[in-house]
């Protein structure tokens, strides 16, 4: 069993059940990629102080460790392979000219997997191996190019859990103030395995659970286990020598959270009118374009990237309007397959939060999808008027209908009153302040989307909202 906190649990239950379902159904398609792997589950959860300490004292000190890994240069040092110099060295991140083992290893007290939110993912193999969990660079690009890493980039977020930068396989629970536990169509109406979870209590008595036959893993494998072999849960503290000890308790102490190392600090959700005004600019010129050649207007995907790379200051490429049209458009670097992709790759890099989702009743009062959404189970626009920022334009990526229709929301708090405004590829300018009508006009367009899918295809389709609220660097 892989323990860990009772809502972590939770969710990495579900993530599972439609992570291994898309696995199959990947196989099924034929991707190669999906076809080399058996299943995915969990290998490592909540670890205690003294697991973490023995953890890091192993990864740090066994032969071919980081110590060893590290000693040729330490040993170039002037001051010495155990000197402060030699502690800066190890500590300072790669992309600064250092080893970085902050982002490989966490002292304890600085592991999330100390509080709960944190998993690290097991990929069983066909071929009965597993991927290695380990930061050297030749691992780490092994993950990026497998089915499940890019499966995760597109979805983890749905399930509320968040990459960090320098373990491909590490995820860690962070939901959205106000998200809500999804389904999937090949699971609603089950239970979806909530019976495989078992009570638990952590060390501090915060509450907890195990996990198990969802994850298709019952015991607990740790990164620096080379040989794959499982780790030994009462493994005592290892003798080592006092001079390398003394190494590790000084780099220890001087260890800050792996999590700060990894997010960059200086974002901002306050924009400025200024950003408003490069938005309006790029929604008055497809407008222009528009109304010369009907064309020629932006699909709604496109449009959001164009806006979003005046917005956020992002990289530019150039793009057709939509697939019919000759006319070039320079939009964000981000793809244009759905709002949910673009908007995970914003997440990875800092520039989004995680959604917050909003469901429809149907006229049973049940969740809509199936039958016609009726009315919002909760409103968007309070949400929007509450998680804006006081003084400042705010912005959020919003998606229709689970990706049907792409819109940006500007949020003006720059005077007495709040103003909403809706973007997308017919909008004319900022449009009109909808602070009191946009619950109304996003109850309207999901019927009407949902209507069109069930007149063409004789089936409902998922009505859910997602918001995520977007940052540029300060």
């Amino acid at each position: 069993k892989v323990k860990t906190r009772k809502d972590t649990a939770q969710a990495a239950g579900r993530l599972l059940i439609a992570a291994n379902a898309a696995l199959a159904a990947a196989q099924a398609a034929g991707d190669a990629d999906a076809l080399k792997i058996r299943s995915i589950s969990v290998a490592s959860g909540y670890r205690s102080g003294s697991r973490q300490l023995n953890l890091w004292r192993r990864v740090f000190s066994a032969k071919g460790g980081y110590y060893d890994r590290t000693e040729a240069l330490r040993q170039s040092l002037p001051s010495g392979p155990h000197s402060d110099a030699a502690i800066t060295y190890l500590l300072k991140p790669k992309d600064a000219g250092g080893f970085g083992l902050g982002g490989r290893i966490a002292a304890p007290g600085f592991s999330n997997h100390q509080s709960g939110i944190a998993l690290d993912l097991l990929v069983n193999l066909q071929n009965g191996r597993t991927i290695k969990l380990d930061s050297q660079d030749k691992y780490r690009a092994i993950w990026r190019k497998s089915w499940i890493h890019k499966w995760m980039k597109g979805n983890a977020d749905t399930f509320g859990f968040q990459p960090i930068p320098t373990e491909e396989w590490h995820w860690e629970y962070r939901p959205a103030a106000g998200s809500e536990p999804q389904k999937f169509d090949a699971f609603e109406g089950e239970d979806e395995g909530d019976n495989a979870f078992e009570s638990y209590a952590l060390e501090d008595e915060e509450e907890s659970e195990d996990f198990q036959g969802q994850t298709g893993f019952d015991g607990e494998r740790e990164d620096f286990d080379a040989s794959g072999n499982e780790a030994d849960e009462t493994m005592l503290h290892e003798a080592l020598d006092p001079a390398l000890s003394d190494l590790a308790e000084r780099i220890m102490s001087r260890e800050t959270p792996a999590f700060e190392l990894e997010r960059p600090a200086s974002w901002t959700s306050c924009f400025s009118s200024a950003d408003a005004a490069k938005v309006k600019k790029a929604y008055d010129d497809n407008t222009a374009a528009g109304d010369a050649n009907g064309i020629d207007r932006c699909s709604c995907i496109v449009m959001l990237n164009v806006a979003l790379g005046q917005l956020l200051g992002l990289g530019l490429k150039q793009s057709r309007a939509r697939s019919t049209s000759e006319r070039r458009v320079m939009m964000a670097k981000l793809t244009t397959e759905t709002i949910e992709k673009a908007m995970g790759q914003l997440r990875s890099s800092g520039y989004a939060t995680s959604p917050a989702l909003f469901n429809f009743f149907d006229r049973r009062n049940r969740t809509a999808g199936t039958l016609k959404p009726e009315r919002l189970k909760r409103s968007v626009s309070k949400y929007v008027a509450d998680n804006s920022t006081q003084n400042c334009w705010s912005a959020f990526g919003l998606s229709v209908m689970d990706g049907y229709h792409s819109v940006l929301l500007l949020v003006d708090r720059t005077g007495r009153a709040t103003k909403v405004y809706w973007l997308d590829q017919f909008t004319n300018g900022l449009g009109v302040d909808m602070i009191g009508t946009l619950d109304q006009r996003l109850t309207e367009r999901t019927q009407t989307f949902w209507q069109g899918v069930m007149d063409v295809k004789k089936v409902g389709y998922k009505t859910t909202i997602r918001l995520w609220k977007l940052r540029k660097r300060k």
